[in-house]
């Protein structure tokens, strides 16, 4: 049995590991979209590979940033609005196109196949976004202070 100072301090990391769940959901199905998508316009369509990479990295972008703002992150009251935050979420993007665009070429001239390159990219960048999206980017409004 816990002692209450334990159940205040497991209470206390629910919100946290719950949002993070829901982030990991929301991320496996911008993954399977982004990856899915990839696959399709380049092993099916013979679409080029930085031009699929790009494209597929858009639809997967799009999935993710309706799913963190409405589902992960929810809240009626952010401390940014709605085109704020979707400047910053397009920037945090946009970073994380040119990291996988170099991961996924770089793996390449290796030798790895990019179908392969594109799923080791995807688990990097993915992998630090939770923090910048909680504490930056869908950061709620802190409620006024009373005097």
């Amino acid at each position: 049995m816990l002692s209450k100072y334990q159940d205040v301090k497991f209470a206390s990391w629910l919100p946290f590991a719950s949002s993070f769940i829901r982030y990991a959901v929301s991320g496996v199905l911008a993954f399977i979209t982004e990856y899915v998508s990839f696959y399709i316009m380049f092993e099916h369509f013979h679409v080029m590979l930085l031009l699929a990479n790009g494209l597929s990295f858009c639809f997967g972008l799009l999935v993710a940033f309706l799913l963190n703002r409405i589902w992960v992150f929810g809240s009626h009251e952010y401390s940014k609005k709605t085109a704020h935050q979707f400047g910053s979420y397009v920037t945090l993007a946009l970073i994380n196109l040119f990291l996988t665009l170099g991961i996924v070429s770089l793996l390449k001239q290796l030798g790895v196949d990019p179908v392969v390159g594109k799923f080791i990219a995807m688990v990097i960048t993915s992998s630090w976004n939770f923090l910048l999206l909680k504490f930056i980017i869908f950061r709620h409004a802190r409620p006024p202070q009373s005097s």
